[in-house]
């Protein structure tokens, strides 16, 4: 076995089928940690999500965190990275509202768009794990990784509509209208939400400030406005 290392990155955005949350987040980050077990692999990085100890309602979070604690009775000195909401050329966030306003005459203001969120490059999520690979003092510990600025939903709505030069509509709308919403959207083959985002977007998604960070790991992380013009379309 050739390998040192294993880097987990698996995880689901919404479910296909119920429990599928569970099989991703749960059962396979169980079964990738028997088998670097097996191996005597001597380093393990999970990729997870930040604010998920916060995010009691969200089935996503709850999976999340229990994959977490299943992993650390398995392999205690496995790194853990939680990262806050991810851009990149190919990211799921500002390309998803992008694609919306191409074809919607307004975009949604989830919850009024008081949401807060600190976004992280996905290049510096990259150097953070070859500076994790590189100390093994690091083992074991959780890292949460953001980006320095803080934005709540409005202003990043509106910052990807100036951006790709789009007047749209900021329509507020209520959780409970969001929920049926996503219920809707749901028999899509790849919905644009769901209810449990919903869920997701009722907590800020934001530094806790109990674990250490880029800082620390001695990287000094690209902003959005850096970034996104390059690929937001």
């Amino acid at each position: 076995m050739d390998s040192f290392a294993f880097i987990n990155l698996v995880g689901l955005l919404f479910e296909k089928k119920q429990g599928d949350f569970n099989r991703i987040h749960v059962d396979a980050l169980k079964n990738i940690s028997l088998t670097a077990n097996k191996l005597k692999i001597s380093r393990l990085i999970h990729i997870s999500s930040l604010g998920i100890e916060n995010s009691v309602t969200s089935l996503y979070a709850r999976t999340k965190l229990l994959g977490e604690q299943g992993l650390r009775k398995i392999f205690p000195s496995a790194t853990i990275i939680r990262p806050s909401v991810i851009f990149g050329a190919d990211d799921n966030f500002y390309n998803q509202f992008a694609l919306m306003a191409k074809f919607s005459p307004f975009l949604p203001l989830i919850g009024g768009g008081k949401t807060k969120f600190q976004p992280v490059y996905v290049g510096d999520i990259a150097f953070s794990i070859i500076r994790i690979l590189e100390d093994v003092s690091l083992n074991g510990k959780v890292f949460e990784l953001a980006g320095d600025k803080i934005y709540d939903f409005k202003e990043i709505l509106s910052y990807i509509l100036k951006t790709i030069d789009k007047k749209r509509i900021l329509l507020p709308i209520s959780f409970s209208l969001a929920k049926i919403i996503g219920f809707l959207a749901q028999i899509l083959p790849k919905p644009p939400i769901t209810p449990d985002q919903i869920e997701l977007l009722k907590y800020d998604n934001i530094l806790s400030g109990n674990y250490p960070g880029l800082k620390e790991l001695g990287i000094f992380p690209l902003t959005v406005e850096e970034i996104a013009p390059k690929y937001l379309r």
